[in-house]
């Protein structure tokens, strides 16, 4: 059977896509600010666990007690300060470098197999340092947020 095709003007429903509401799964807990994964489809605060998938930083805080009754506001784009996971401070090399999600506080230079002390093991990629700031990165996350 084919695809359907249209045959008159359809209503189409856009959103800017920059700020989106996930369901979270039950019991979870995300802040504000906070990496954000989703497992199975549903929101929670970043982990560096197999299943996951990089999903945006959260807008807010939210508290989730039932699976999928709840939502958290999730940026899709933009520049964030985050926690650095390496045991080498960051610095001007480390701009334009790829980096991994370590926790939903820090993200780390390092993926799985690195010679590094600190390293990710499931080498989730959250975004590309741009610059730094009292030893955090700033990440810009277009295009990784999934």
């Amino acid at each position: 059977m084919a695809a359907e095709t249209l045959s008159a003007n359809r209503d189409v429903r856009r959103q800017d896509g920059k700020l989106v509401a996930h369901k979270m799964g039950a019991s979870k807990t995300i802040y504000s600010g906070a990496l954000v994964a989703t497992a199975s489809g549903l929101a929670e605060a970043f982990t560096d666990a197999a299943g996951k998938v990089f999903a945006g930083i959260a807008a807010e805080k939210m508290v989730s007690a039932a699976s999928g009754t709840y939502t958290v506001k999730v940026w899709k784009s933009g520049v964030f300060r985050v926690g650095w996971y390496d045991d080498d401070a960051i610095g001007q090399a480390d701009v334009g470098a790829e980096v991994y999600g370590a926790s939903d506080a820090q993200v780390c230079p390092n993926a799985s197999g690195s010679g590094a002390t600190k390293k990710v093991s499931q080498n989730i990629k959250v975004g590309v340092v741009v610059g730094f700031e009292s030893g955090d990165a700033l990440v810009r996350i277009d295009g990784y947020a999934r």
